[in-house]
């Protein structure tokens, strides 16, 4: 029965199991930190935040990664990993569960709408009437905000919830520490060379088909009032097409909190290490099949060594002779040689290893310029994956609702593709270090050319009163045309503010920054004065929002196409140059290998991108309201009007110039491995299992039994 038993573990607990464990885990990973991104708008109209600040939560979640990966790639190796891997996934599940906490902190979001009381002040402050304050209808801070933002009260407010946010995302990478280096390598330790890059392809898969969840959950909840909860949506008086309606962002991340915990708990059903091939009949004559299968027998019995019968042996095997196969029971191997020493290193010579090891690996150029390289991919990912839902919405108008699944639908599952057509052609080809590095120059060559072209696919700001366009010509003066200003005759009495906070667009297809700027006098924006109605009339209406530009939308799909075709070349890369880099270094410095990979990848990676390119996206901003209680230490808010040209050219420009580099780093791992191509690469150097297999076949032909040989060298 014990038997019985044991098999039906050995069963259960394989290789194949765990990569369907840790492919669960993993989805629920990135779908959570992708729902983050699909959020980053809602939050920057949520709480007032810039770019830049946009950035740094994006980026605290590697910052926390980034913190106990060496230490816990190193010394998880050693330790019983799937635990630790079902450990970091309950903690990844509690900085979830706080990232929701700000909306519950925070007041109830209350849009002013056209019911306010606050009617008589808004057109005191917002219309063209001066020497009156108050906060305009589209501000979305309570009612006593003018008071609070003297105080300081709501500002401090708004900044402990960002903190917050930050301080969650931060829980959530620590947690998620364990979940890829550990698991990786368990798998990598536990399958065949040959279907490793297949797993390794499948997980990398899994990985973008998280994002792919996390913008259509993005899309979902976006449809969802934010406090849909507590209030009655049916008498809103404004739908979520319009820029005061706010998405119930707070609900996804108790959904994925949830989802961590449950694939959190599979993994603790696994053992510290997984049997190497399922339990078969052993074809082994009985004194060995009795040292093989039952681990509880005494090795040798009383009378001394073993006879061995057969029609071509009359010798005896000695204890010493089965020395290369001393320890292979019960499904799997332990490798044993007479050099190893049975004293466990204290932590402290552990501590002192980790210097030496480090030089070890990097001293590998091929390894140290794939890992770069990879750096420099992931740091165009995060940068352009951070702010392309921002893109798409200020460059095409498009809602947060349709931008999320656009980028779910069509650029994530591209990314997919891209990922497991890397990994089937590896695997398809038999692809060794020299084939897998010209197969990533390829690609990425590819992937450059089909991006280019995206820095002229789309349009400019169009006309905008004040800005980069003159109010209506009506206001000549004695030799042209009213200087272009914020200010002009029909609003110069208007008391307006610096700073404009909503945009208007009129009937004569010119944007204005505000309804005092537009002159207008009526609330429903019925009667604007700076507004050119047509024959020289003035006084015509406008509607909120900027004015559109129908030559935007005729670049969308163009855009898309392109856009998804790049990526599939673009990411078809990641398993090669993931391979090329596991297969540069020592079986024994792999899991510590993978380590510095994440290690790496998030310090020159993941962390600075988002941060860098919402800064440069920061001063392509035209038009900065200020916003009291905003979380930013100037008081202004969201960017009300980017400059989409530069815009544009920024955002793309930034990652093309990243893949470039990459392409650079891809060129130089193939010039040293033709160089040196036996020097860099593991992968045709036997590793100690083949060595004991060597000489477990040897052992086995000096018995001089053939037929034995070969059973015993099928079973191995």
């Amino acid at each position: 029965m014990a038997d019985r038993t044991s098999g039906r573990a050995r069963c259960v607990c394989s290789g194949r199991l765990f990569v369907a464990a840790q492919g669960a885990l993993v989805l629920a990973q990135t779908t959570s930190n992708t729902y983050l991104v699909s959020m980053l708008t809602t939050l920057e109209r949520r709480f007032s935040l810039s770019s830049m600040q946009l950035g740094l939560i994006s980026s605290s979640f590697e910052i926390g990664n980034l913190l106990p990966i060496l230490f816990v790639s190193y010394f998880g190796a050693r330790g019983h990993r799937p635990r630790l891997i079902g450990c970091g996934g309950i903690i990844m599940a509690l900085g979830t569960l706080l990232t929701a906490l700000p909306e519950f902190l925070s007041h109830q979001y209350q849009p002013q709408t056209k019911q306010s009381l606050r009617l008589s002040a808004i057109s005191q402050q917002d219309l063209c009437q001066h020497n009156e304050t108050g906060p305009p209808w589209w501000d979305t801070t309570p009612v006593s905000s003018a008071r609070e933002c003297h105080d300081g009260n709501l500002k401090g407010t708004q900044t402990r919830l960002y903190l917050i946010l930050v301080g969650a995302q931060i829980l959530v990478g620590i947690g998620a520490t364990p979940v890829q280096p550990l698991g990786f390598s368990f798998i990598d330790d536990h399958v065949t060379k040959k279907e490793s890059p297949f797993y390794f392809g499948i997980l990398f898969t899994i990985m973008l088909l998280g994002p792919t969840v996390g913008f259509m959950l993005g899309s979902l909840f976006t449809r969802i009032y934010v406090d849909a909860l507590f209030i009655d949506t049916s008498q809103l008086d404004f739908t979520m097409d319009d820029p005061r309606w706010i998405g119930a962002w707070w609900a996804g991340f108790l959904l994925c909190a949830a989802m961590l915990f449950l694939f959190s708990m599979f993994m603790f059903g696994f053992p510290r290490s997984l049997p190497t091939a399922p339990p078969s009949p052993s074809p082994l004559p009985t004194p060995m099949q009795n040292y093989y299968s039952m681990p509880e027998a005494e090795p040798h019995g009383p009378a001394g060594p073993l006879p061995i019968s057969g029609p071509a042996s009359a010798g005896t095997i000695s204890e010493t002779d089965l020395e290369p196969v001393q320890m292979m029971r019960n499904g799997s191997l332990t490798l044993t040689t007479e050099t190893e020493s049975t004293e466990t290193p204290s932590v402290c010579d552990q501590l002192r290893a980790i210097p030496g090891e480090t030089l070890a690996i990097l001293s590998n150029p091929v390894f140290t310029c794939v890992v770069l390289s990879g750096c420099v991919e992931v740091a165009a990912v995060a940068s352009f994956s951070s702010f392309l839902s921002k893109f798409l919405e200020s460059q095409f108008g498009l809602t947060a609702t349709f931008a999320n699944q656009i980028i779910g639908l069509a650029v994530v599952p591209s990314a997919c593709l891209g990922i497991f057509l890397g990994g089937v052609l590896m695997r398809w080809f038999s692809l060794n270090s020299l084939g897998a590095s010209r197969f990533t120059i390829i690609v990425s060559i590819l992937s450059i050319s089909i991006m280019t072209p995206l820095i002229y696919f789309g349009c400019g700001t169009g006309p905008v009163a004040g800005l980069n366009s003159h109010y209506p010509t009506v206001y000549n003066l004695s030799n042209g045309e009213w200087p272009i200003g914020e200010q002009a005759p029909c609003n110069m009495e208007c008391g307006c503010e610096s700073s404009a906070s909503k945009l208007l667009c009129g009937a004569d297809g010119l944007t204005y920054l505000s309804p005092c700027y537009a002159g207008c006098i009526h609330l429903n924006l019925s009667m604007c004065l700076c507004v050119d109605g047509g024959a020289g009339e003035l006084g015509a209406s406008a509607v909120s929002g900027k004015c559109p530009n129908p030559e935007c939308q005729s670049f969308f799909l163009p855009f898309i196409g392109l856009l998804c075709v790049s990526v599939i070349f673009g990411f078809s890369n990641q398993t090669p140059s993931f391979m090329l880099s596991i297969r540069s270094v020592k079986a024994e410095l792999k899991s510590y290998a993978l380590g510095l990979i994440f290690l790496l990848s998030r310090l020159l990676g993941f962390i600075p991108a988002p941060l860098i390119s919402g800064w440069a996206i920061d001063l392509t901003c035209l038009v900065w309201p200020e916003r009291c209680g905003s979380a930013s230490g100037n008081n202004r808010g969201a960017c009300a009007l980017y400059d989409y040209t530069t815009f544009r050219k920024v955002f793309v420009g930034f990652t093309l110039g990243l893949k470039l580099l990459a392409l650079c780093l891809y060129v130089s791992v193939q010039v040293f491995l033709l160089a040196r191509p036996g020097r860099y690469s593991m992968e045709d150097k036997p590793d100690e299992l083949t060595l004991v297999r060597r000489r477990v076949s040897k052992f086995v032909y000096n018995v001089g039994d053939q037929e034995l040989c070969e059973t015993v060298e099928t079973v191995l």
